[in-house]
């Protein structure tokens, strides 16, 4: 998953982390805002197994519908413009 976050993170020159939580078996993925704000973009809870292809491709869907918000407009380039 950690390949999958950097290949993201590098594609819209953005600050992502991941973390887990004790007791919870998933790990989450935010994207960081300059403000030090965070927004959730994938947890794998219940996807145990997934490839680096699925969780990228995963992550780059909930971006895509993202891009069209206009606090999140940094990430059009996924749209190709």
């Amino acid at each position: 998953m950690s390949r999958a976050v950097e290949r993201i993170a590098k594609r819209l020159d953005a600050e992502m982390e991941f973390f887990t939580i004790e007791g919870i078996p998933s790990t989450f993925v935010y994207y960081k805002k300059g403000g030090g704000d965070k927004t959730p973009i994938y947890n794998d809870l219940g996807k145990e197994g997934r490839k680096e292809e699925e969780v990228f491709h995963s992550i780059l869907s909930v971006v895509f519908a993202l891009s069209f918000l206009p606090s999140f407009s940094g990430f059009e380039t996924v749209r190709g413009g």
